[in-house]
């Protein structure tokens, strides 16, 4: 029984062999990255003889065609010719924020002279563009002028997100003070940290805490600075900083009131 059915395997694969032994086309590339604007090519190789000339497709199978100037190209073996050849594809150059998308390219064999084999699909993975996870920047003009209370006091600096919203974002931040007595970690809590933004948010709130002391103090400036953030978004560098001001509190050096 045994030696039946490892003659019946041996027999149905010598006549795949030989139905398919005519001629075979397969990707020889099967994994792609690329971005925008690029040109790829698609080698296929033939196996087999040919008697005349073999035409084969080469078409988009997923739903993102749009993303390619055209969907198919054709590819042709001439019996006299180089086993291997390859077809061209363009990919579309917009201004769409888009995150990474993947297309499936599928071989198709016109007429019956061959078939197709594994791999007869390949991938092209088209990179994140037009800035998909957003551009981040400070949404308000500076500098803004708080006052130091008898109590800690929290204040909300915005942050903007324009072109993309794909992706949830860490942007992060750092003070700086102007000057030795402009002491960030004395006067402002936090002095450096993130603010997350999730997928589709455009906009959130970067907040700090104006600590209140009874020390006489003049006026005093700090900067926050967006530093960078995650993933592939970025900074916009015209937008990056933004300054506020702790007014002069609690009777600083110079104070002097005014007589009646």
């Amino acid at each position: 029984m045994m030696s039946f059915i490892r003659q019946l395997v041996i027999f149905m694969a010598l006549f795949v062999f030989t139905v398919t032994g005519q001629a075979t086309v397969r990707f020889l590339d099967t994994n792609l990255i690329v971005k925008e604007g690029d040109q790829f090519d698609l080698r296929l190789q033939r196996t087999g003889s040919i008697s005349s000339e073999l035409v084969v497709t080469v078409a988009i199978e997923s739903d993102l065609s749009d993303d390619f100037i055209g969907d198919t190209q054709v590819a042709r073996f001439n019996p006299t010719g180089s086993d291997t050849v390859a077809v061209t594809f363009t990919v579309r150059d917009d201004d769409e924020p888009e995150p990474d998308e993947v297309s499936i390219l599928q071989i198709t064999i016109v007429g019956r002279a061959a078939i197709a084999v594994d791999p007869s699909q390949t991938r092209v993975t088209i990179l994140a563009n037009g800035d998909a996870y957003g551009v981040f920047g400070f949404t308000e003009a500076s500098p803004r002028r708080v006052i130091e209370n008898t109590f800690t006091e929290v204040i909300n600096i915005k942050i903007g997100r324009q072109r993309g919203l794909f992706g949830s974002i860490m942007v992060r931040y750092m003070i700086n003070g102007s000057s030795l007595e402009a002491d960030v970690g004395k006067d402002i809590a936090p002095s450096s940290g993130f603010v997350r933004f999730q997928p589709n948010e455009r906009e959130n709130y970067l907040q700090l805490q104006i600590r209140a002391d009874d020390i006489p103090e003049n006026a005093e400036t700090f900067t926050v600075y967006l530093v960078d953030t995650s993933h592939m978004a970025r900074i916009d560098q015209t937008r990056s900083s933004f300054t506020f001001i702790i007014q002069a509190n609690d009777a600083p050096v110079g104070f002097r009131s005014q007589g009646p």
